[in-house]
C-alpha cells in the first residue's frame, strides 16, 4: 500500500476485455444466473467499476487515465453512430475526454518509406476542470514520443513565416 501523500496513477487500457459479471460467474460456479443476467451485463459491471474509482480518486490524489475505443454502430439512421465499449459510464464519471484521431499530415517516413511517426489531431471534448472545445495536432514519433519542435514548424507555417515544401503524402 502506498504512502497516503504519493500520488497515484492508475492506467486502464480498453474496455474490451472486461467480462460480465454473468460471464465470471459461469467461469467461477459453472451455473448460470445472476445480478447481471441479461444485456448489458458489460456496461452494468463498468458503471459500478466506475462508481469504486471515482471515490477513490476523490480520497487521495489520484488520478485515473482511460484508454478506450470508440466503435461505429451499423445500421443507425438517426444520431450518433459511435459507441464506446462500456456503455456511457466512463464518459458520465470523465473530468476531461480527449478524442485523437489521424491528423491530415499523415506518417512521418524516413529517405527508405519506413514510418518513424505519425501526426495526431487531439479534441478536448469534454473538461470539468478548463476551458473546453481546443484542439491540437502533435508529431507522436514512435521511438522519443512527442516531438517537441514539430508544432513550433506547423505554427510558423500558420503564420506565413515560413513555407514549407510537402510530398504528395503531405509529408515534410
Amino acid at each position: 500500500k502506498a504512502a497516503p501523500d504519493l500520488p497515484i496513477l492508475w492506467a486502464v487500457d480498453s474496455f474490451e476485455l472486461v467480462e460480465s459479471e454473468r460471464t465470471q460467474g459461469v467461469a467461477m460456479t459453472g451455473k448460470e444466473g445472476g445480478k447481471y443476467e441479461y444485456g448489458g451485463g458489460r456496461s452494468q459491471v463498468i458503471g459500478a467499476g466506475c462508481r469504486k474509482w471515482a471515490h477513490r480518486c476523490s480520497t487521495g490524489p489520484t488520478s485515473l487515465i482511460i484508454i478506450n475505443q470508440v466503435r461505429e454502430n451499423i445500421g443507425v439512421m438517426f444520431g450518433d453512430r459511435k459507441r464506446a465499449t462500456g456503455g456511457k459510464a466512463p464518459r458520465f464519471f470523465a473530468s476531461v475526454e480527449v478524442q485523437l484521431s489521424s491528423s491530415r499530415f499523415g506518417m512521418l517516413r524516413d529517405a527508405r518509406k519506413r514510418v518513424l511517426g505519425r501526426w495526431v489531431h487531439a479534441k478536448v471534448v469534454k473538461n470539468k476542470v478548463a476551458p473546453p472545445f481546443r484542439e491540437a495536432e502533435f508529431l507522436i514519433h514512435f521511438e522519443k514520443g512527442i516531438h517537441p519542435w514539430a508544432g513550433l514548424l506547423e505554427s510558423l507555417e500558420a503564420d506565413g513565416l515560413v513555407v514549407v515544401k510537402r510530398n504528395k503524402d503531405g509529408a515534410v
